[in-house]
């Protein structure tokens, strides 16, 4: 393993220690499960589906906090790495406690994924915009931004 490698490596051990160090502190209360399943799959050479299926509870499973199904078809433009995503997503969400009361939640949603290679480091910047149908609110939108940084902690592909 190389210096630079050793190096990476102690300090992801040193960040992953550092925070379960600090979730020790919480009291059980405050912990909760996210389920999710993503999937994907081409139609053509440039079409294809994707989503994905969550479902994120408090007190481990037990109480409701979201449910979310969210689907969509992609397009991938000729000589490009570029994803463009046309989708919907449907989403339920729950109360903390013993109360059954759930409010539910409608999306449409256009999203752009641009992948960057930086030297070792592989990016995609995601970029989404949604239409918001909220159960009883007004309408809104929402811009969202996702950074994903990738290294290899081996030999870089």
């Amino acid at each position: 393993m190389n210096t630079f490698n050793k190096n990476s490596f102690s300090l992801i051990v040193f960040i992953i220690c550092h925070f379960s160090l600090l979730a020790q502190n919480q009291s059980s209360k405050d912990l909760g499960v996210w389920y999710m399943y993503f999937f994907n799959g081409k139609l053509t050479n440039s079409w294809g589906i994707q989503g994905d299926i969550q479902y994120r509870s408090f007190n481990f499973g037990t109480d409701l906090e979201q449910m979310l199904f969210r689907g969509g078809i992609y397009h991938k433009p000729k000589n490009t790495n570029v994803l463009l995503t046309l989708g919907f997503a449907r989403i339920t969400t729950g109360t903390l406690g013993n109360n059954d009361k759930t409010f539910n939640e409608n999306r449409i949603y256009q999203e752009a994924l641009l992948p960057q290679k930086i030297g070792i480091f592989n990016l995609n910047h995601r970029f989404r915009f949604e239409q918001r149908f909220v159960e009883n609110q007004d309408f809104r939108t929402r811009y969202r931004y996702n950074l994903l940084i990738n290294m290899p902690l081996n030999k870089a592909t």
